[in-house]
């Protein structure tokens, strides 16, 4: 059965104002039950009110969503009397027809409803039917129309989503300038992530002007709600002195706070920025860093400590034994420190083969990395489906990653599609950021193209595990 996506969909509008003033705190009585009935008959307030009595169960009348169907539609259609509640009609049969409590789904119902309620949704406050409008439509003008006009309402999904529309060109032409200013309004709601992501912008000058100073107020905010990828930036920023002073201490505060959260390039920085210290006691931490990154199978951690051993500097006695150890055993690591991570995790926590990493996957991943680091997304693609058929999630993951750079780049729904397909094959092979992609994407393909996903992945998870 076709389902249409509907997110947080906001029925807790209180209808006590809409007609009978003694239903507002208790179940109806008999003779309320019979008046209202005969005034919904020619009423839209009372229609209404029936009609949502009907679909949720409400003030003592048992839940019959035909009924609802019945009366809604009345409120909705027939009438014309009095338009708001009209349009409130018009949102929950929008919500029964998106497949709001068991009910039967017809989009095209769905989609002409939840644009019948968008018109004043500042008195309605239904600020969420313009984007489930927006989601359901095939016409891209609509779509990010209502999107904006969900938007400038103030509500939430449909700020990532135009974002991510501008961002990418996702149903519009690129708008750097939009994408700036609707992440700009999100990091200003209090959202972690955003107040990251446009911090980053201003740090690198990606899609706006550099600006340092604006880059660390946005971070400090992001970084403060423990967003790992800004504290790495606020430790670059100190240690370096990029719009401020250097300030060594507080780069190590926010690269061991990065690090603490797993952020691996953290955890580098600081052991790199502790081993120039004289301090015996950063030294030695500097060496145990060192130490678990290497063990982890950080690539450059062990090349890292393979001259330490070999020069015998201020951290470790010259040992040969040790020096050649960590060189035979870098030789070995991929250049890719998330690879060969995921790979041992699997190797440790599954019994069945057909999770485990080997070689021929491996070698197959970085070739394919070698590609997609010089933009060679046709051949990457080819190397990575490969190695994602092999069940290697890191390879799933960075397959989705290449099919929604070329769907970007080549304006394809298709490869959008695939790009969902195989993000949630990664992310249920445990892959984290997996997870964030499927959600990701989810916002942005619309019902058709996500059921057409679903059906993908069951099939490549069929395929994958026989």
């Amino acid at each position: 059965m076709k389902k249409l996506i509907v997110v947080a969909l906001a029925l807790g509008v209180a209808l006590s104002p809409l007609g009978m003033t003694q239903a507002q705190a208790k179940d109806w009585t008999k003779e309320q039950t019979a008046w209202i009935q005969n005034e919904a008959k020619t009423d839209n307030p009372s229609a209404l009110q029936l009609g949502y009595a009907y679909f949720k169960g409400e003030w003592g009348v048992q839940k019959d969503l035909t009924l609802a169907v019945k009366w809604l539609s009345k409120a909705a259609d027939a009438y014309v009397s009095d338009k708001l509640s009209k349009e409130k009609a018009s949102y929950f049969l929008g919500s029964l027809y998106a497949g709001q409590e068991g009910a039967t789904v017809d989009l095209e119902k769905a989609a002409h409803y939840f644009k019948q309620a968008s018109e004043h949704i500042e008195k309605t406050k239904f600020t969420d039917a313009p984007y489930h409008f927006a989601r359901a439509t095939t016409n891209d003008k609509l779509h990010i129309e209502y999107l904006r006009k969900s938007a400038v309402a103030g509500y939430m999904p449909a700020m990532y989503e135009l974002a991510k529309a501008y961002e990418g060109g996702i149903r519009t032409q690129v708008n750097d300038e939009g994408y700036i200013y609707w992440l700009t309004k999100i990091a200003e709601t209090g959202d972690a992530p955003a107040q990251a992501i446009l911090g980053e912008a201003f740090f690198h000058g990606n899609k706006t002007y550099q600006d340092y100073d604006r880059a660390y107020q946005w971070l400090v905010r992001a970084a403060e709600q423990n967003q790992a990828d800004a504290q790495l930036t606020l430790g670059l920023i100190h240690s370096e002195g990029l719009g401020r002073e250097k300030d060594t201490k507080k780069a190590i505060l926010w690269w061991q706070r990065s690090g603490a959260q797993g952020n691996v390039i953290a955890k580098e920085n600081l052991a790199n920025l502790l081993a120039k210290s004289t301090n015996k006691q950063e030294q030695a931490k500097a060496l145990t860093l060192y130490n678990e990154l290497a063990e982890t199978g950080h690539k450059g951690a062990a090349n890292q400590l393979a001259a330490l051993y070999e020069q015998g500097e201020a951290l470790v006695e010259k040992d040969k034994a040790k020096a050649k150890y960590w060189r035979e055993k870098a030789a070995l690591m991929s250049d890719d420190i998330q690879t060969v991570i995921i790979a041992r995790k699997q190797n440790q926590a599954n019994d069945d083969s057909s999770y485990k990493a080997n070689s021929d996957s491996l070698a197959l991943y970085n070739k394919a990395l070698a590609h997609l680091n010089n933009k060679e997304y046709d051949p990457a693609i080819v190397l990575l489906n490969k190695a994602a058929r092999l069940n290697l999630p890191a390879a799933q993951h960075n397959l989705s990653l290449a099919y929604f750079k070329v769907a970007q780049l080549k304006k394809d729904p298709k490869l959008l599609v695939l790009s969902y397909a195989w993000a949630k094959v990664a992310a249920k092979n445990g892959m984290k950021d997996s997870d964030k992609l499927v959600e990701q994407l989810g916002e942005v393909l619309n019902t058709k193209m996500m059921e057409e996903g679903l059906r993908q992945y069951r099939a490549l998870l069929e395929e994958i595990t026989q």
